[in-house]
């Protein structure tokens, strides 16, 4: 179980809802204290007609429980304290919910959090007309909404947040990967910037990664290749990946625990990306 906390959250109504944090289980079962409302924060509703609106609500209503059966959940990403975590239905993004990272220390737990919430069913609430689009609320399997899809009220048509990033690999994976190639890092060549070394680490012919070294402690260059050297040698771990888009950062940590590095890795292939080359 992890910590308490109160964390507030925004409703379409525009009352908040102040639940108690307090672990795993608790979330689940009480679900408006497991998410929010992804991207859709409302203060108020506005008007209830709208011009040029050709389907009703019923029928916006409709188009979404016919995709819920094809949602899917993608690889969260880390936003403030939070995850935010996508769901797709083949064509794109057709929404976004929101685990705190009290619920969650790692992407494969939000992931899991909300695979789990859509086993055990979600359901179309009653959409509310903005304009010309019709917000419809997913409701989780306790009846308490969990994040909103959007419908468009002139074609019917569900709206994508985004087009699908269709990332191959998972954080895991993208972990497995990098701790294996850290056993074939070498140091390459040193280059001086103000008051500092930078240190290119490679994997084969490429350079994966720099460490920064200042130059009091190493006032040559010899002496932040050796120093790098030595790390190395002692040992250097991967840590927990970060998606951003269709990039991991993987945190590269020496034996001191100290983050040193970060590695890079394409989300759609799985490989390892190539660090930018310096320029003096």
């Amino acid at each position: 179980m992890y910590s308490q906390s109160r964390e507030r959250y925004a409703n379409p109504s525009g009352q908040a809802i102040m639940p108690l944090m307090n672990g795993w289980n608790q979330m689940l079962t009480f679900g408006k204290n497991l998410f929010t409302h992804g991207n859709y924060r409302f203060s108020h509703w506005g008007p209830g007609m709208s011009e040029n609106v050709t389907i009703t609500s019923a029928q916006a209503k409709s188009a979404v429980e016919a995709d819920i059966p094809n949602l899917k959940v993608g690889t969260p990403s880390s936003f403030r304290l939070s995850w935010i975590v996508p769901i797709e239905d083949g064509e794109g993004i057709v929404t976004m919910i929101r685990v705190s990272h009290v619920t969650a220390n790692t992407t494969d737990q939000a992931k899991t959090v909300v695979t789990d919430s859509l086993a055990k069913g979600w359901t179309a609430g009653t959409p509310k007309l903005v304009r010309t689009v019709y917000y419809v609320p997913l409701l989780d399997s306790s009846n308490k909404t969990i994040s909103y899809v959007r419908v468009d009220g002139r074609s019917g048509n569900i709206m994508l947040t985004s087009s699908s990033p269709t990332l191959a690999v998972t954080s895991a994976q993208v972990k497995t990967t990098v701790s294996n190639a850290i056993k074939n890092f070498t140091v390459g060549a040193v280059k001086e910037r103000v008051g500092t070394w930078i240190v290119s680490i490679k994997d084969g012919d490429k350079t994966v990664m720099t460490v920064i070294l200042g130059k009091i402690n190493t006032p040559k260059s010899e002496d932040a290749v050796n120093a790098v050297k030595s790390s190395l040698e002692k040992g250097w771990t991967a840590g927990e990946p970060k998606q951003q888009r269709s990039v991991y950062n993987v945190p590269i940590i020496d034996s001191n625990g100290d983050t040193i590095g970060n590695i890079r890795v394409n989300g759609r292939t799985g490989d390892i990306l190539g660090f930018p080359s310096m320029h003096r």
